[in-house]
């Protein structure tokens, strides 16, 4: 059993079926600081990857039963293993082998014979870098779920305040409460609910999206579609929208009978958002102007707003997931999941989405789709 000591030594894996090169190694690296681990095979060490701590992979490349391509595949398909620096050390000195390797994903190729001191500086910069990305994640996961805590503690607590006190009230008081009062509290219960009931179900379109049910849903259920047609249909019935109908909408169709493969709800969805989107950083009775047109064999589909405007540097933000623009300041009345769940439809439809500072102030949003090649 390892000393706490030892424990704290960066592990290295070393694969080779030479068994003079692997004592030269082991003697090399303990020497120096590493805990060691040795194979003389590609299965014999990718059980030892599976079963133990390895920081560091340094592996031949000719090798029996399983060489060090396959190995490398092998390493890189297991999550937990992923991330770890493999660098191959082989006698395959040939700029076409080297090259060959280095295009397989390995960090880095050094030749035999080595020198051991370049080899351990390839080590321990790649060790380095490692630590470095590992703590940039870490650092990066800690801001994600405190952004995630801070805006789910948000949008689940108002509207459970509004429909709590709405409910206490009525309760409480229904026989001495007027009949535009009593009206009034049930009206905000029902819009806290609906605002609950549209984070769940936001939370929900997520899963399906990352667990690839929407990507088959898409697959089975797409068709060649009228996209200007898709346009003018969900424009027409956000009209009554409580969000949307404080603002005009005008729609520019110089496409008016092009096609696109498309599901149907997952499209009207991504509209959907879009448009209250526009809406809801516009001030009251803004416009907004939707143009379609046909670009070098895509679908152009563009809604200009003239509202509170993204910069470019808050773009890549507000398309994360739970990524929201000036949450400190704007109530938004969502989960931040809209433009990540309209990015990750886009997507299933081979197009892109972008967001744009307008000039003179505003937001474009632009989906970008391929022309259907169907008749």
């Amino acid at each position: 059993m390892l000393s706490d000591e030892e424990s704290n030594l960066p592990s290295i894996l070393l694969v080779d079926d030479n068994e003079t090169i692997l004592q030269m190694l082991r003697t090399l690296f303990r020497a120096n600081g590493f805990q060691v681990q040795s194979a003389m095979n590609g299965v014999a060490a990718l059980d030892l990857v599976q079963k133990g701590r390895c920081d560091i992979v340094i592996c031949d490349v000719m090798m029996p039963q399983l060489g060090g391509f396959d190995f490398l595949k092998e390493v890189r398909a297991i999550p937990e293993a992923s991330h770890i620096p493999f660098v191959f050390l082989s006698a395959l000195a040939e700029k076409e082998e080297v090259h060959a390797g280095l295009k397989s994903g390995v960090d880095d190729y050094v030749t035999k014979p080595f020198d051991p001191e370049h080899l351990l500086a390839v080590v321990r910069g790649k060790l380095t870098r490692s630590s470095e990305l590992h703590a940039r994640g870490v650092q990066l996961q800690e801001k994600f779920q405190k952004r995630v805590i801070h805006t789910l503690s948000h949008e689940f607590r108002t509207p459970l305040v509004a429909i709590n006190t709405g409910a206490e009230l009525l309760l409480e008081h229904a026989e001495s409460l007027s009949e535009d009062r009593t009206r009034t509290l049930l009206e905000a219960i029902y819009r806290g609910g609906q605002r609950l009931e549209r984070l769940v179900n936001d939370f929900m379109l997520i899963q399906q999206v990352e667990a690839g049910i929407a990507g088959r849903l898409f697959q089975e259920r797409a068709e060649h579609m009228v996209v200007a047609d898709l346009v003018q249909e969900t424009m027409e019935s956000q009209y009554d929208a409580e969000l949307c109908n404080e603002c005009s909408f005008s729609f520019k169709n110089q496409a008016p009978h092009q096609k696109a493969y498309l599901y149907r709800p997952q499209f009207q969805d991504v509209l959907v958002r879009i448009f209250e989107n526009a809406a809801k950083f516009s001030s009251k009775g803004g416009a907004i102007e939707v143009q379609l047109r046909r670009e070098d064999g895509f679908l152009v589909l563009e809604v200009h707003d003239r509202g509170i405007g993204v910069s470019s540097s808050q773009v890549e933000q507000a398309m994360e997931m739970f990524g929201q623009v000036g949450r400190e300041t704007l109530e938004q009345q969502g989960g931040g999941l809209g433009l990540a769940l309209v990015s990750r439809y886009i997507e299933l439809f081979s197009g892109s989405f972008a967001l744009h500072e307008r000039e003179g102030g505003g937001t474009t949003a632009q989906i970008r789709i391929p022309i259907s090649q169907s008749a």
